[in-house]
């Protein structure tokens, strides 16, 4: 376990191929942290969406061709925000009637490896930038590095939580594609090969959610001698005490049952103008199990003084219990409460944490003993103060439980919400508005007590949320995001911005050969841009690095780059699609048929290029299609989904076609363009 920037945890390792799929959970979240730098890492992107390196188009388009290649599913509380994320990935808000969500974990999928990532950060800056964390990565190959047993419980307890996410409108919806994840995952596991578990260390997942408690799972793995020695190290403490269901007690039970035992509680200090403030209940030393054990509390400062506002504030969480033989380190996501730690039969979050049993001595316990930081003792000086920790605790009640699930479907040519209700748990005023325009959607004064309601939606843009207002009981107004998902990936329509690309720069790098087209479209922007013209992105056409056709050695030289593009866009369609969303990308996206087809008969309409060769160009598109084994490159998709997804291209590229002047009866084109389209 050697120290590591947590962020590092995020880049693929040497050999380790192309990116798979991401499952992470959070209980806070940040969405433009989680694109610019966590996935921005797994995706090996060369650079993150706003930096001054490369284009911002450029920028775009290799974020949206890597994200169509991937399945990329979020789990985050349902009080958690979301804001600006692009709909090529999935986030899914889950409900859990007895506490939060608060696991922090992520599985990273490359072709050849996959690391899962657990700890106490959220995916935000604060997490992994500024507040003292604690994480660990494990990666598997051919072989792992822990045993089997971990395993099954980690793939059980990540399953458990995927339970909590509401249930798909449609087939192969956001909660069946993050199912489709831990699927792969537990493939792979089962063709590992692990190592044999050691007599004097082992490691130990530890999860918890209601009635399934921490202290339990710890106490099994206690042996003879019995522990005389604890320390725990918590953000967050109960404000008041829990009786037999208090963090504190039950920590202290873990230690010997007689004779003298001694514990070390670590709490957070600030600096504030009237003192130190210690974030914690000044009766925490009272709440232990008997009299023979002496807790001392001890302060973990945040680095903050009255002339210095630079904080490490204190996040990670840690408990070690010790005996003169061995000692227990568990560290993970639980805070020292009764829900962090499971302590209620009925209420708790659902945490995940790493155990490892080590012997007392030896360069194991020395580095997990080295993940507690230095402390100051707490004297009278310091005065005491439960505040509450945001990233720990939701700064406002979640959406209510009858707003189940949220998606956009589209239908031939337009795009619909459909919600699901839980009409039962509804409040009894509210409205779900489209806060792109303010536009209703649906009331509670409109609502019909369907569990399933589909509204047309207007504009052109498609809304990431909707925004969901609401009375509850006691007459209080409150506002919530309702996160939106999409129904079938492939559908996603090409990013507008993007379209400022010309499609001769397109045809031009398809016809190149390259294998990252995105790349090579950059490349060539660039090098065009260095000829000296002061053209930017959003004024390209005067770039048409292929506009001559006033010479036959010219037009013979286009019509040569538009055979070698062809050619490439077949291989291209060839390809097996990993995901639907791959699919639809190269169906409709960037360099696709669709892009082609209606980029020729734009230049054909505004005069660029002649109609006839307009007509060629896409009966030898529609050729290209024909000619591409579908059924082999869409193998392990859902079959109807990759089918319509074919065939909504296959009438896009006619529709353009049909938009063309008609030819002419004489002219020996029509009856080949007709042949051709009489194929598909």
């Amino acid at each position: 376990m050697s120290e590591q920037r947590l962020l590092d945890m995020w880049l693929p390792p040497e050999g380790a191929g192309e990116p798979i799929a991401c499952l992470a959970t959070s209980f806070t979240f940040d969405t433009d942290f989680f694109r610019d730098d966590c996935l921005s890492r797994f995706l090996g992107l060369r650079s993150s969406i706003g930096e001054e390196s490369g284009g911002l188009l450029a920028q775009i388009g290799e974020l949206e061709e890597s994200l169509s290649d991937v399945q990329v599913s979020v789990m985050i509380d349902r009080s958690a925000r979301v804001e600006g994320r692009n709909l090529r990935w999935d986030v899914l808000s889950v409900s859990n009637p007895g506490g939060l969500l608060h696991t922090k974990t992520a599985v990273l999928m490359w072709r050849n490896l996959t690391r899962v990532i657990i700890g106490s950060a959220n995916l935000t800056p604060a997490g992994y930038r500024y507040q003292r964390e604690i994480a660990v990565a494990f990666d598997v190959g051919s072989e792992a590095t822990v045993p089997r047993k971990f395993w099954t419980d980690y793939s059980q307890a990540l399953r458990s939580i995927i339970e909590l996410a509401p249930t798909d409108l449609v087939a192969s919806g956001p909660r069946g594609r993050a199912e489709s994840v831990l699927r792969a995952l537990n493939d792979r596991l089962d063709t590992v090969q692990y190592p044999r578990e050691q007599r004097d260390i082992s490691v130990h997942l530890i999860a918890s959610q209601p009635g399934v408690s921490v202290t339990d799972q710890i106490r099994a793995l206690i042996r003879t001698p019995q522990p005389r020695y604890l320390r725990a190290m918590s953000p967050f403490w109960d404000g008041d005490d829990q009786g037999a269901a208090d963090a504190v007690r039950a920590l202290t039970e873990l230690l010997a049952l007689k004779g003298q035992a001694d514990a070390e509680l670590l709490v957070p200090l600030e600096a504030s103008p009237d003192g130190t403030i210690a974030n914690a209940p000044g009766d925490l030393a009272a709440r232990k199990c008997r009299k023979g054990v002496n807790i001392d509390l001890l302060g973990v400062t945040d680095g903050s003084t009255e002339k210095a506002a630079e904080r490490r504030r204190l996040h990670a969480k840690l408990v070690s219990v010790e005996s003169d033989e061995y000692r227990i380190t568990m560290f993970g996501s639980s805070n020292m409460t009764a829900s962090g730690l499971g302590l209620h039969p009925s209420r708790g979050h659902y945490e995940m944490n790493v155990c490892y049993v080590t012997p007392t001595r030896g360069s194991v316990a020395r580095e997990l003993q080295g993940l507690f930081p230095s402390v100051s003792p707490i004297d009278d000086s310091i005065t005491f103060n439960v505040v509450p920790d945001v990233e720990d605790e939701p700064a406002q009640p979640p959406l209510p439980l009858g707003f189940h699930t949220a998606l956009l479907e589209r239908v031939e040519q337009t795009w619909h919400v459909v919600l699901g209700f839980d009409p039962q748990r509804l409040p009894h005023e509210w409205s779900v508005s489209n806060g792109l325009h303010a536009q209703p959607v649906v009331t509670s004064e409109e609502y019909s007590g369907s569990p399933a309601v589909r509204v047309q939606l207007l504009g052109d843009v498609l809304p990431q949320s909707l925004l969901v207002t609401w009375t509850d009981a006691h007459g209080d107004s409150w506002v919530a995001d309702w996160v939106l998902n999409v129904a079938n990936p492939a559908h996603l329509p090409l990013d507008e911005r993007l379209r400022a690309i010309p499609i001769d720069l397109i045809v031009e790098v398809l016809a190149q050969g390259s294998r990252n087209p995105v790349a090579a479209i950059e490349r060539l922007l660039e090098r065009l841009a260095s000829d000296g013209t002061e053209t930017g992105y959003e004024d390209l056409g005067a770039l048409d690095p292929l506009k001559a056709f006033d010479d036959s050695r010219a037009l013979l030289r286009r019509i040569r780059t538009y055979s070698r593009a062809l050619d490439q866009l077949a291989d291209r369609l060839a390809r097996p699609a990993p995901t639907l969303s791959a699919l639809g990308w190269r169906l409709s996206g960037l360099v696709s048929p669709v892009r082609l087809a209606e980029g020729w008969v734009e230049q054909a309409l505004q005069g660029e290029i002649p109609p006839e060769m307009a007509h060629f160009l896409l009966a030898e598109l529609l050729l290209v299609v024909n000619r591409t084994d579908w059924e082999g490159v869409t193998v392990g998709l859902d079959h109807e989904q990759a089918r319509a997804t074919v065939n909504d291209m296959r009438t896009r590229v006619d529709t353009a076609l049909g938009q063309l002047p008609p030819l002419d009866a004489a002219n020996p084109l029509r009856e080949y363009v007709g042949a051709v389209r009489s194929l598909a």
